[in-house]
């Protein structure tokens, strides 16, 4: 199987991992350019530590500080308590596991020195050919740039779940439903 492949086409391969990733201030767009170059070689050396199944590297392009969601609203707080858990994880359920990206990856800067990213992904495990639809998420990243190097400073993941809207009878009858609820919960309160 090769790696960073999403159903959607390949993705381009990750740097080898190593120290955060810094620039030089952004002022004019050549440094606006440079900082978002920064700030997503910041998530190919994310992607590549996970990939390599190394907790203490992914947690390192984590401000200390940091706060880090999963999808199931675990909290962790800061870069110490995200080494440990995805240590355990990297041991376990996710041991070989591959973190793939989409292509769409949004960045925009609120300051110069702070960037909101949305990306979309998911998690293929060992035995999987093929990403599940169902793990696909949407991540937000926020990036900080404090003496010239990026990290994230937060980071919030949420499964894609996409719920069908009803339309016509089925709405009419969705409403009828809510309707009444409302009116026995009035009559019985």
């Amino acid at each position: 199987m090769a790696k960073n492949t999403a159903s959607a086409g390949d993705l381009p391969s990750l740097p080898e991992s190593g120290p955060p990733v810094s620039s030089t201030p952004a002022q004019g767009s050549a440094d606006r350019a440079q900082d978002e170059h920064a700030v997503r070689a910041l998530l190919h050396a994310l992607t590549d530590a996970w990939n390599k199944g190394d907790a203490d590297a992914f947690a390192s392009h984590f401000t200390p500080e940091s706060d880090y969601i999963a999808f199931n609203g675990l909290h962790l707080k800061g870069a110490r308590a995200n080494a440990d858990a995805h240590r355990m994880l990297f041991e376990a359920v996710l041991k070989d596991s591959e973190l793939v990206y989409e292509e769409d990856i949004a960045i925009r800067f609120l300051t110069a020195d702070v960037a909101v990213m949305i990306a979309k992904g998911s998690v293929r495990l060992s035995f999987q050919h093929k990403l599940p639809a169902n793990r696909r998420s949407i991540q937000t990243y926020v990036a900080v740039k404090q003496g010239g190097v990026w990290r994230f400073a937060a980071f919030q993941n949420t499964r894609i779940n996409l719920t069908p809207v009803p339309k016509g009878f089925a709405l009419r009858l969705v409403m009828l439903g809510m309707r009444a609820r409302a009116a026995l919960s009035r009559l019985f309160s």
